[in-house]
């Protein structure tokens, strides 16, 4: 949470490798850990369609399976750079996840409520909330361990934000979200971040307590205790990762 300009879309880009940060390191635990990111107003490739799109998500196996075997290859013969053994280890888990996740996209799309759509429907032709989901959709079938998500309630309608907050229950590793709506906040944070000016000016676990806000229907108890809804890279539904270290 923050004003506008605080710096929190920088923070998820800086943790998804998209920009550099201006000092300091980035390093995850472990080195093979996989992050999906889904950035403000997703726009999918012109020209592309919804299979074109999940195509992609899910992975090319041959290419991935040739770049495991130089990269095997190259550590092999240079066993003393470490980066080659870092960047076999992300290969190796892209390619995992691929052979794994591959036959998963129409379950993923009808939970997501666009399974009505034929595979050939141009991208172009989804409405901007259609445009979001069909964006998690091809990151969840990437099986990653951390979500990054940046404003995925915007152009969400109401049936499709029931549908995108069924799908984030349902996801098992950890979610980091910038996000305005409190009721959104209220009933999935386990734990929130305030920024200004770049730096972390605070964290707490209670949102209602802090704003008296509780989700309608709710009277008392959240969500956010459910551990597979977290906002906190450091806590996961059965600790598949130790996640992020930030400078």
């Amino acid at each position: 949470m923050g004003p506008n300009g605080c710096g929190k879309t920088t923070l998820l880009r800086i943790i998804a490798g998209a920009d550099q940060p201006d000092s300091g390191l980035l390093r995850f635990s472990p080195s093979n850990l996989r992050v999906g990111y889904l950035p403000q107003g997703l726009t999918p490739q012109p020209g592309g369609s919804i299979g074109s799109f999940i195509a992609r998500a899910e992975g090319d196996i041959p290419a991935l399976t040739a770049e495991v075997e130089r990269l095997a290859s190259a550590a092999a013969h240079m066993p003393s750079r470490p980066e080659l053994h870092r960047q076999y280890d992300a290969a190796l888990s892209q390619l995992t996840a691929a052979s794994e996740n591959r036959g998963r996209a129409p379950a993923v799309l009808a939970a997501l409520g666009l399974g009505h759509f034929p595979l050939d429907t141009p991208s172009s032709a989804l409405s901007g909330g259609q445009k979001t989901r069909l964006g998690l959709a091809s990151i969840l079938l990437s099986d990653p361990h951390l979500l990054l998500l940046d404003e995925p309630t915007n152009h969400l309608d109401i049936p499709s934000r029931a549908r995108f907050e069924q799908a984030l229950s349902a996801f098992e590793g950890t979610v980091l979200i910038v996000v305005h709506n409190r009721y959104f906040i209220a009933g999935f944070a386990s734990e929130i971040w305030e920024i200004a000016n770049g730096e972390q000016l605070s964290s707490f676990r209670d949102y209602n307590s802090v704003y008296g806000l509780h989700p309608p229907g709710n009277t008392g108890s959240s969500r956010r205790n459910d551990s597979r809804s977290t906002l906190h890279p450091n806590h996961q539904r059965g600790r598949r990762s130790e996640v992020a270290h930030l400078p």
